[in-house]
């Protein structure tokens, strides 16, 4: 789950920025050693004082600056990484001024050291989230007849999601397709996810 917060917080940020603009990452370890700060900062479009209060509610959403790059959001990262922090005892904040831009900060307590085949995992996670299936029209054919709940789906429904994805071992499809979806379903990759479903859907 902590995965999936990272990659909601680096998306939002580059969301909300120009394009070519900076995002950055940064970890502090302080005087407590069982506690590590780690914050995502983006210098695009912020949000105002107003929102700030409503910002971890479900299905706040605020129009993004790249947004025709990243599809259709439904309001929940930011939700969902409150509720992800929180469920491993630790919490989120964010600091933002409008025009100026945004930081989200993570704080973790209780901290263990990471082996390293775990990261390896969280490199691998990625990489995979990045490859994308080429599709026949007969496959989409296929999809869009044997497994219609699909497009009826969202992104943070991942055991109605799974079972759907034990239909395509029965469909003659890329088999890239299934390794895809798994990745992008665990990194909560949702722009990934509805850009597939829009080709598969043409």
């Amino acid at each position: 789950m902590i995965v999936r917060v990272f990659v909601n917080l680096l998306t939002n940020a580059i969301k909300h920025s120009e394009i070519q603009s900076v995002v950055r990452i940064d970890a502090l370890r302080e005087w407590d050693p069982d506690q590590v700060w780690v914050s995502f900062t983006d210098f695009g479009s912020g949000i105002s004082m107003e929102n700030i209060p409503y910002v971890f509610d479900p299905y706040w959403q605020q129009q993004s600056k790249s947004s025709s790059h990243f599809g259709v959001s439904t309001g929940l990262g930011l939700s969902f990484c409150k509720m992800a922090m929180e469920a491993h005892g630790g919490s989120i904040g964010v600091v933002s001024k409008k025009e100026e831009g945004s930081t989200f900060t993570l704080n973790f307590r209780e901290v263990e050291v990471v082996p390293d085949h775990h990261l390896n995992k969280v490199g691998e996670l990625i990489a995979y989230a990045k490859f994308y299936p080429e599709l026949t029209q007969k496959e989409k054919k296929l999809i869009k007849q044997h497994l219609p709940s699909l497009f009826d789906l969202k992104i943070h429904q991942i055991s109605k999601l799974r079972k759907e994805l034990l239909k395509l071992d029965q469909l003659n499809v890329n088999p890239i397709l299934k390794t895809y979806l798994h990745r992008v379903i665990e990194l909560g990759d949702e722009h990934s996810y509805n850009h597939l479903l829009s080709t598969i859907k043409t």
